[in-house]
């Protein structure tokens, strides 16, 4: 199997065309592992990873399933609408999420960030329990937001905010 990663991010770097990898991928009774070798994310440092992977999740599956991109973001606070620019991407499957992003503060420094926990989708609603997260206002916390559907291959998620601001988000589904 082919790996094809189409970004990769690290603290205050980030990387649109970090590589190719080869995969060997052996199914077990409880999920898979996977040996990639020679892997090498920075110049003349290669290593081997061998991981093992446990089957999780509800089994069912949402409008929400798969992995999105995101393509736009802003902020309301009253008349006030703030456009910041970034890079996202989010992943549901199976009753999980996991996010991962970057973005450029006011000082034009790079910061990165992912997150991981369950959700559920019920109607328009979508509640992300996140169990991990680099920022610990995230780690252990309960998202209640918004969900629109565009087609099966965009959403628009709404998160209103305690300073009753909200923040909106923009995605598009990624293609094989």
């Amino acid at each position: 199997m082919t790996e094809n990663v189409i970004y990769n991010a690290n603290d205050s770097v980030s990387n649109d065309n970090p590589g190719t990898f080869k995969l060997k991928v052996d199914k077990t009774d409880k999920g898979y592992k996977q040996l990639i070798t020679g892997m090498e994310m920075t110049p003349r440092q290669k290593f081997d990873l061998n991981d093992s992977y446990e089957s999780v999740g509800t089994g069912d599956s949402t409008a929400l399933d798969g992995a999105w991109k995101m393509v736009k973001t802003y902020w309301v606070k009253g008349t006030d609408t703030s456009y910041s620019t970034g890079t996202e991407f989010k992943t549901y499957f199976s009753g999980y999420v996991i996010w991962g992003h970057t973005y450029k503060d006011s000082l034009n420094k790079t910061h990165t960030g992912i997150g991981f926990g369950k959700f559920t989708l019920t109607g328009n609603k979508v509640k992300e329990s996140m169990s991990a997260s680099t920022y610990s206002e995230v780690r252990g916390h309960d998202f209640d937001i918004d969900i629109e559907m565009s087609g099966s291959d965009g959403f628009t998620q709404t998160m209103n905010n305690a300073d009753s601001s909200r923040s909106v988000e923009m995605y598009e589904r990624l293609k094989k």
